[in-house]
């Protein structure tokens, strides 16, 4: 079996991006093609092997004219250099392939990588790691065994929101994708903000509604019966759907577990549910590392809320703006971290895509 060149690199950079043996490297590239030939462990090994004496993915040519400085040799070099380690520098990567500086920003730009800032994240504590693998272990193998399950997840979410553009979330800080860049003077002593629930599943949002008061687990037992489950029924109507919310004390209520048990029987994913979700993975959760950052941005552009009803208007207009196209793509996204995580051996790795 021929590997193509992108799938040489990747086989590279899955190798180094962990302690993973070859046998190892060998089982995530399946798990991520499932619908492709394996490669022998043999076949992984030779190629390793090629790259740390040539610094190369890329067969030895055997006849014919040099390769350009920015051809396909220099380039598989410079690509599968930097899958493994991009923590470097243009010309610190130059000296290391002894090639020109230019030829190296070139190659990077034709080949689009990109020179990504470090990102802030939570610390891990106890078990939290092996916890964050055996999730998505669990979570490949079942989609892997009903690929229609991934489009049946509904993801869900609650998030606080400022007049003022600050987000607030439970044990997460927020990350913006731009920055609004504007001063404004509070009429109070204290931030006006709207707190609201969303979800995500398959190609649509379910929601925003808007929670009113501290968040309890009566309160959002009451939120489920009476906006979440027939926001899904009026959406899906008897579709098996599977449930997903992380493991905040209003959720772990245990008359909200004893709903969810009926509601969905061996179908919910959460703290004491069939699957546990793991604490401290908003990185795993497409409202996280999606969806309150594309509300804020939309709801953000220009001048800020006059006040609360405005802001809740323009929360609503962002949400139905979102495209169904970019939510399947989001759902996508979270097979992919999955193996990511995986990958990482269950720590960050959003520094790593």
């Amino acid at each position: 079996m021929k590997l193509s060149k992108s799938e040489r690199i990747e086989i590279v950079q899955l190798y180094g991006s962990g302690a993973n043996t070859q046998k190892q490297t060998v089982r995530l590239f399946e798990q991520r093609h499932p619908q492709r030939p394996v490669p022998s462990q043999s076949a992984v090994s030779k190629l390793l092997r090629k790259f740390r004496q040539t610094g190369s993915v890329e067969d030895r040519p055997r006849t014919g004219r040099r390769k350009s400085a920015t051809g396909p040799e220099a380039s598989g070099k410079v690509a599968a250099t930097v899958g493994v380690n991009g923590l470097t520098s243009v010309r610190k990567l130059a000296r290391q392939l002894q090639m020109s500086p230019s030829s190296v920003q070139r190659i990077l730009k034709v080949a689009k990588f990109f020179p990504y800032k470090f990102q802030a994240h939570q610390k891990m504590e106890n078990n939290d790691e092996a916890n964050r693998s055996d999730f998505s272990q669990i979570m490949i193998e079942k989609i892997n065994d009903n690929p229609a399950m991934l489009r049946r997840i509904l993801f869900s979410d609650e998030a606080t929101i400022q007049i003022d553009g600050l987000v607030i979330k439970h044990n997460h800080r927020y990350w913006s994708q731009a920055n609004p860049r504007w001063l404004k003077e509070n009429r109070t002593q204290y931030a006006r903000k709207v707190s609201l629930w969303a979800g995500i599943i398959g190609d649509r949002l379910i929601g925003p509604f808007f929670l009113e008061g501290n968040l309890n687990g009566e309160e959002y037992l009451k939120l489920l019966q009476e906006k979440v489950i027939p926001g899904i029924r009026a959406a899906y109507g008897d579709t098996e759907i599977f449930f997903q919310h992380d493991g905040c004390p209003a959720h772990f209520y245990r008359k909200v577990r004893t709903f969810l048990d009926g509601e969905f029987p061996g179908r919910w994913i959460g703290r004491g549910g069939p699957v546990e979700w793991p604490a401290r993975s908003p990185d795993l959760s497409p409202l996280d590392f999606f969806l309150w950052s594309n509300i804020k941005e939309r709801v953000f552009e220009g001048s800020p809320p006059l006040n609360i009803t405005d802001l809740k208007t323009r929360i609503n207009a962002a949400a139905a703006a979102i495209s169904k196209r970019t939510i399947k793509n989001v759902i996508k996204a979270f097979n992919d971290r999955l193996y990511h995580c995986l990958t990482a051996g269950g720590g960050h790795f959003e520094n790593l895509i």
